[in-house]
């Protein structure tokens, strides 16, 4: 059936509701701006309908502009729905400069069903707000851009025709009211972050708890309060004639914060004779630290266990992996024939610079293996002779040491002990295929760390551990499917893993044992998620090649325990989440990682490769509309007057030069950065100068010219 012209062609000089959706889900599944207009042309012709006029990049770039406003005022409709929500953040840099995800969860509708009202799902769901850059990572800084984005989202909402058919309005009182928790990694800035947000919180509370009371009183009785407090601020100030010398706008001023003292004194002698349950209630806000890092940091925490446990037993210490600046000045001190030398300045400070071990022999490996600059490394000759060698089911790239990916070291190290013999041809056929034979720093590195039973070591104990915690653990957090974990439920399971890195510290042998098994040595009792790798272990074990893997697994254990205990600490008995009750943490319900705002912040850096000159706004457009599914919303909800309404919003964005304004105060917060830090040298110095000035006019006395007394 060929469609009516006017579903596609422009109507009185304006493209239609129909065209501009159309070029929104076109945008949306990956077609250049550019060109979108070219084929909804050709798409029409297909139906037999002529378009006369192109679609113009400029026109596409506003339908998206328009959906991003239409997301707008989804997100605030869902929050005014839902009962609580939480929040999540993360951030990164690109070009410098540092860009923060924002994301709200809640319980979502689903707006694709065919009939009846949308009903809002029974596990929440994760929305995006904004990808923001912001000029620093302090806690202040991170709220303030979640206040200017919220307030921006409810402004929009709010003149909105869906808010004025509804007669409702939403505030950043309404959010932090209904806001129960805040999920993010464990850095301090992030948990100060938090601080500051449950102080908003119960700020707002004891406002809104003023206001209601303020709102009980009869006019008289509340006229005659007001004015007695407001006679109070008067003479305060300095009398009536001061007070009328301020002006209006000072005065005003003043009148707002006497309220705002005035609610919440009254909120707080309010809540004091509310029941137990209902301050609970009020003040449920939950802080929860994203699992990813919790596993990655107690990594961390282990090798550095491992590497005090190897200098403390004495054990000859893996060798070391100097850079190229450090090599040959320590492969002087190696030689033999300087054995008794002293040790120059220089060669100290080569050798305590130097590292050595696992963790450092898997990072070389990523490099040359898989590095994250493609003209750099062996890229894809390595996976060509990994599959010739092994198979097509080898053909996956090397984990990505190269970048900051989680597991990775784990993995690598895995990966390294799997195909132990390979790596070592192929790193001494590579040498040999130059035409000029010999190695690089980095590949002499590695090929000596692939012969060194301290180094192998060390990678074997990284493999038990990725087998026996990681793996298990992070199929957990992760869910599976439609399984979505809320971590507020994972007490139990952190005690779970405490206690199963105890278990391996009192047993070593139920993973180093030759017949170990996953039943007892695997967290979650299940098969080895890469049993070749815990096979190799083995292999290298039976060879005698690994001495001291029972020592060093007992050492790399306790120093996961410790940083398991510290870095899970919001899940202690007692404490805030241990004492939820079942009802409050599905209302503060977040999702056990906070993989959805690192992979915002990735597909911006993905986005920005492939379109440099592109704007924020326009990558925001795209992200939010795509994440929040803004189109559904769009057909189930709006009507021909929310139309124009977002399209008028999208033409003042497109005009105000929000770019530009973003870039400058980077700009501006740079210079004032450099100008305060120059005033402060600037006063350093004068003090030095007063100093040295004063020290010159001091008279020094010889003693021997003093005359007896």
């Amino acid at each position: 059936m060929l469609w009516h012209r006017s579903k596609i062609t422009k109507h009185r000089g304006t493209y239609n509701t129909h065209s501009r959706d159309l070029a929104c889900h076109l945008c949306l599944a990956g077609c250049a701006p550019s060109k979108i207009g070219s084929l909804i042309t050709w798409i029409a012709a297909l139906f037999g309908v002529t378009v006369k006029k192109q679609m113009s990049r400029r026109t596409v770039g506003r339908c998206m502009l328009k959906s991003l406003a239409a997301a707008d005022i989804q997100l605030v409709d869902k929050l005014s729905q839902n009962p609580g929500h939480t929040i999540s953040q993360d951030s990164t840099s690109n070009q410098n400069i540092n860009y923060q995800a924002h994301q709200v969860t809640m319980q979502v509708p689903d707006y694709e069903q065919v009939e009846g009202t949308p009903s809002l799902a029974s596990t929440p769901c994760t929305q995006l707000l904004r990808v923001a850059s912001t000029v620093d990572h302090t806690a202040p800084t991170l709220i303030a851009t979640w206040v200017l984005l919220l307030q921006a989202t409810m402004d929009t909402y709010n003149n909105s025709p869906m808010a004025q058919r509804s007669s409702q309005s939403f505030s950043l009182q309404n959010f932090a009211l209904k806001l129960k928790g805040m999920c993010l990694d464990h850095a301090s800035a992030k948990k100060a972050a938090s601080d500051l947000l449950r102080t908003w919180k119960e700020s707002e509370t004891m406002q809104d708890l003023g206001e209601t009371e303020l709102s009980k009183m009869d006019v008289v009785g509340l006229i005659a309060f007001l004015n007695k407090q407001k006679a109070v601020l008067i003479k305060g100030l300095g009398g009536v004639v001061a007070w009328n010398t301020l002006g209006d706008v000072i005065q005003s001023k003043h009148e707002v914060k006497l309220m705002n003292k005035l609610k919440e004194e009254l909120g707080q002698k309010v809540y004091a004779t509310l029941p137990s349950e209902a301050c609970s209630a009020l003040d449920l806000f939950v802080w929860a630290g994203c699992c990813m890092h919790k596993d990655q940091n107690s990594f961390k925490g282990s090798t550095d266990v491992m590497a005090l446990f190897w200098t403390a037993s004495g054990l000859v210490l893996p060798i070391i992996l100097a850079n190229k600046t450090n090599a040959a000045k320590i492969r002087d001190v190696l030689n033999p024939s300087q054995k008794g030398t002293p040790l120059t300045a220089d060669k100290e400070a080569a050798i305590a610079a130097s590292t050595r071990g696992g963790v450092k022999a898997a990072a070389l490996a990523g490099a040359l293996l898989n590095n994250k600059d493609d003209k750099k490394g062996f890229g894809d000759t390595h996976l060509i002779h990994l599959s010739a060698e092994h198979g097509l089911k080898e053909t996956r790239r090397f984990p990505d040491t190269s970048n900051t990916c989680f597991t990775s070291y784990g993995l690598a190290a895995g990966k390294l002990l799997k195909h132990l013999e390979f790596y070592q041809t192929f790193l001494d056929n590579a040498r040999l295929r130059k035409q000029q034979v010999g190695w690089t720093n980095i590949e002499l590195n590695l090929n000596n760390a692939l012969y060194d039973k301290p180094t192998l070591t060390k990678l074997a104990v990284m493999v038990l551990y990725t087998q026996s915690v990681t793996h298990p653990y992070l199929r957990v957090v992760r869910g599976s499917g439609e399984n979505v974990v809320n971590v507020l439920d994972l007490g139990p399971f952190h005690q779970k893993v405490c206690n199963h890195c105890q278990a391996i510290v009192n047993n070593p042998n139920l993973l180093v044992l030759v017949d170990a098994s996953f039943e007892l040595g695997a967290l979650d009792g299940k098969s080895w998620e890469d049993t070749d790798s815990f096979l190799a272990v083995r292999k290298l074990l039976v060879n005698g090649k690994l001495r001291h893997l029972c020592a060093a697994t007992v050492a790399f254990f306790e120093g996961a325990l410790v940083t398991w205990i510290r870095f899970s600490a919001e899940f202690a008995p007692g404490g805030t989440i241990d004492a939820l009750l079942a009802e409050e943490r599905d209302l503060a319900w977040m999702p056990a990682t906070n993989n959805v705002n690192k992979g915002a912040l990735g597909a911006y850096r993905v986005y920005m490769r492939s379109r440099p000159n592109s704007t924020l706004l326009s990558y925001n457009a795209f992200a939010v509309c795509q994440k929040n599914n803004t189109l559904a919303f769009m057909g189930a909800k709006f009507n021909e007057e929310d139309n124009r309404y977002v399209q008028k919003v999208a033409r003042k964005w497109d005009s105000s030069g929000m770019e530009r304004e973003r870039k400058n105060k980077h700009a501006n917060s740079d210079k004032q950065l450099a100008e305060m830090k120059h005033t402060k040298e600037a006063a350093t110095r004068k003090e030095a100068e007063e100093r040295r000035n004063w020290l010159s006019a001091v008279v020094f006395v010889v003693i021997g010219n003093i005359k007896r007394l």
